[in-house]
């Protein structure tokens, strides 16, 4: 039982040093396959991100008015994941934007200068989840309370989208390079079901949206793999950081859609 639950926080640790900037200990077993195992501990990772972000923003707006607090909170996710899923989403962007060809898309995407659609891409995502949150907040009871919910839906749950991409499609790199390896290893089922059920967990904190969530997020992720299909064919760890950032704001949005209703 000990060895076991050694184990299970083995991967936790492998998944938060994979997916942010948070120190984890140094013995871990950084190879693919174990990395591959840790996808199941994304969404948890979702949580910290977002309980981090949630208590930013908690006690900035005690002192400092909503925008700035949804600024700072923002700031919080950005700086612990080393914007992570933000550099996939610009690379992303350059890569589909610019190029023609699948292997010209796919070497834009492995460029790490930054382009015109690249530069465009980011700031209107983080402009709109700015707005996003602000509207959350304006048409709430408890502006603080709203946003502080937000964060602990989308953060695990936008981490679980990419990550069921990553079952669904096939990695289509030439060579896993060190930002993505775990991608292109094959995946179990078990993990995936592990990934979901923790996922799924924050839509407990407001139960009458679980299933309008589940159905639009299930209409995006096909419709998101099918577009990635048409071109490059498959995902890479760009396209997870895109999907993430997507889904992100697509959350916000149904969030937003059902306060209202």
């Amino acid at each position: 039982m000990m060895n076991r639950l050694k184990v299970e926080l083995a991967l936790f640790w492998l998944a938060l040093g994979f997916f942010s900037r948070i120190p984890v200990p140094a013995n871990l077993d950084f190879s693919a396959r174990k990395l591959n195992q840790s996808c199941r501990y994304f969404p948890v990772v979702g949580w910290l991100i977002g309980g981090c972000c949630s208590a930013v923003y908690y006690f900035t707006q005690l002192y400092f008015s909503i925008e700035i607090a949804i600024l700072f909170a923002m700031l919080t996710g950005v700086l612990l994941t080393g914007a992570f899923h933000e550099d996939g989403l610009m690379d992303s962007a350059d890569g589909l934007g610019g190029g023609w060809t699948r292997e010209q898309k796919l070497a834009i995407m492995k460029d790490s200068r930054v382009g015109s659609y690249g530069s465009i891409a980011i700031w209107f995502v983080l402009t709109l989840k700015f707005a996003l949150l602000l509207s959350y907040s304006s048409i709430s009871v408890s502006s603080y309370n709203s946003i502080m919910l937000a964060l602990l839906i989308a953060h695990p749950l936008s981490r679980t989208v990419a990550t069921v991409m990553m079952f669904i499609s096939p990695y289509v790199r030439e060579t896993a390079d060190t930002k993505s390896k775990s991608v292109a290893e094959p995946k179990h089922n078990s993990d995936l079901v592990i990934s979901l059920i923790l996922g799924l967990l924050p839509l407990l904190l407001w139960p009458e949206l679980i299933l309008p969530m589940l159905f639009v997020l299930v209409i995006f992720v096909f419709c998101f793999r099918h577009f990635v299909h048409k071109q490059v064919g498959g995902i890479t760890g760009d396209l997870l950081g895109l999907a993430q950032q997507l889904s992100e704001l697509l959350i916000y949005m149904v969030l937003i859609i059902g306060l209202q209703g």
